[in-house]
């Protein structure tokens, strides 16, 4: 939507003969005063980030809005290999003139089949695969190109025909599954056929894997149109998404065991002797972080071991949860030196220096003064500084 700048209704101009300039420096000064009473909006650039408002009822900060984005993965051992046959589609809602085509999700794996013309029952006969977590979702969504084709104005969204989302623990409950072939009702009409194949990975005894939560820290601007740098709030919000998607990983690593003992005992039943190993254990090793100006990142580094022996009595105890808090404080250095590459005298880098150092210890003591008030199990303390923030990421059993 373009901008619109309006003068103010109601304002009169001051014909007061003793403000008037009395030489040609003092009347360009007035014009140029008189301009920017009349300019509601001066001096924004229509892709800069909002500015800090102060609220006039109670005077409070409003800062950039930073909303929820997407998480990215990435791991060297996931829960399963997930294989999608996109046959036809029937009954789309839809008129016969749609250039229909389907978009599917396999964890952080995007696809599209070809597009198909003028029809609402399209063939496509086509398959996609992905290694996806049990954490995952499987998404189908199906669009008409021709919308995307025939659309002048950017700012509407273009909503899909139809759609539907599956989550991935509602086919590991069902253990393995080979060239199964389904007729899924989708959101908003429709019927999409597909042939679907899941195989669960075994884990192996002993060996180290990591796995990736990856957060883009850039905030979209207000006209949604350009990426623009983070602010306080922004890597506040991705610090928390990251964190949240670690801990409900970590929380799954439980289940995954149950699917594979599901597994095991239908293998024993088919052929008496199975190759999954018996009574494997999730074991964290570390979550350690990775701090960009593009990117924030997680990386928990785990392994399978065999269970040590327990007495009957913890079998009835509450398990562990290992949770997080996140302790933020804003940067202290000026916003016009945090991008400041010109060479400066070691007094400036000094000053410079002290208030980075600074910033993390006052973000450490808020941490220590937290622990000090609760008796919790600490697991790590992930100390992180960004252009514009510093963070602790706290880790803790509860």
């Amino acid at each position: 939507m373009p901008l619109k700048f309006e003068e103010p209704e109601g304002e009169e101009k001051n014909e007061d003969k003793s403000l008037k300039p009395t030489s040609a420096k003092d009347g360009k000064a007035a014009v140029k005063n008189e301009k920017e009473e009349l300019s509601p909006r001066k001096s924004r650039s229509p892709f800069g980030r909002k500015k800090k408002d102060k609220d006039e009822d109670d005077g409070s900060v409003k800062l950039s809005t930073a909303s929820h984005r997407r998480v990215f993965t990435k791991s060297s051992q996931y829960f399963a290999l997930f294989k999608i046959k996109v046959m036809r589609a029937k009954d789309l809602p839809a008129k016969k003139s749609i250039q229909p085509y389907v978009q599917i999700y396999l964890g952080s794996n995007a696809f599209n089949t070809k597009v198909k013309k003028k029809t609402l029952n399209p063939e496509y006969n086509e398959e996609f695969e992905a290694q996806i977590d049990r954490d995952d979702s499987i998404s189908l969504k199906i669009w008409d190109m021709g919308k995307f084709e025939r659309q002048t104005d950017t700012s509407k969204k273009i909503e899909p025909i139809c759609k539907k989302k599956i989550a991935v623990k509602d086919f590991a409950r069902e253990g393995n599954i080979s060239c199964d072939k389904r007729a899924i009702q989708m959101v908003g009409g429709g019927t999409l056929e597909v042939e679907i194949t899941f195989e669960m990975n075994i884990p192996q005894l002993g060996e180290v894997h990591t796995k990736t939560f990856s957060y883009p820290s850039w905030m979209t601007d207000r006209y949604g149109m350009n990426q623009i740098e983070p602010d306080v709030q922004s890597n506040n919000v991705g610090w928390t998404t990251v964190a949240r998607y670690t801990s409900r990983w970590l929380l799954n690593q439980r289940a995954i065991q149950a699917s594979l003992q599901k597994d095991e005992e239908e293998e024993e039943e088919a052929a008496g002797e199975s190759d999954v190993p018996d009574g494997l254990k999730f074991r964290l090793i570390d979550i350690s972080c990775c701090a960009h100006d593009k990117a924030l990142q997680l990386v928990v580094t785990y392994t399978w071991e065999k269970p040590e022996e327990i007495d009957e009595d913890e079998y009835f105890s509450r398990p562990k949860i290992l949770t997080y808090k996140l302790f933020t404080t804003p940067i202290k250095i000026a916003k016009k030196k945090l991008y400041d590459h010109k060479g400066m005298n070691a007094k400036s880098y000094q000053d410079l220096f002290n208030k980075v150092c600074d910033g993390t210890e006052e973000v450490m003591a808020n941490t220590r003064t937290w622990m000090k008030d609760n008796s919790n199990e600490i697991f790590k303390l992930i100390p992180i500084t960004t252009p514009h923030t510093h963070h602790v990421l706290l880790w803790y059993y509860k």
